[in-house]
């Protein structure tokens, strides 16, 4: 059968980012999407909580998580924003490629400093494009060449 409820470790979590989102979020919301970005100290005292990599390996900066913890987290962030949410996460698309697709090291040169507190000015960014209408990641035939310096 399965399990639904929330593990003690889960439920100290969502009261930990329902707080964050209850005193940094909720009152602000218009403010971000006025601006269209989530205010520095915002974005600072997330990075603090230490939840960016929460699902990644400890070896790239991680806690090894599971993705139900993310999706917990993402819910309760949720609750006083939304569209902030997908901004504080806005780092894990391609953390997803480079932890999937990268060597040990690239992860760790690449992933491991968004896990640190005064990261949160840091982003990553990947771009997907074919010469097709319909991109499949899973089936890319574009390769980058270095090319001079």
């Amino acid at each position: 059968m399965v399990e639904f409820e929330l593990t003690e470790e889960q439920r100290l979590m969502v009261d930990m980012v329902h707080s964050f989102a209850q005193d940094q979020l909720l009152d602000r919301m218009r403010e971000f999407e006025d601006s269209q970005e989530i205010a520095e100290d915002v974005r600072k005292s997330f990075a603090e909580l230490g939840l960016a990599l929460m699902e990644f390996p400890a070896e790239v900066g991680g806690q090894g998580l599971s993705m139900i913890d993310r999706v917990v987290v993402a819910e309760e962030l949720a609750w006083g924003d939304p569209g902030a949410t997908r901004g504080l996460f806005s780092a894990l698309p391609a953390a997803y490629f480079i932890n999937a697709l990268g060597t040990p090291e690239q992860a760790k040169t690449f992933l491991e400093p968004l896990s640190k507190p005064d990261a949160y000015n840091d982003f990553l960014a990947c771009a997907i494009e074919e010469e097709f209408d319909v991109v499949d990641p899973s089936h890319m035939s574009t390769v980058a060449k270095k090319s001079g310096d």
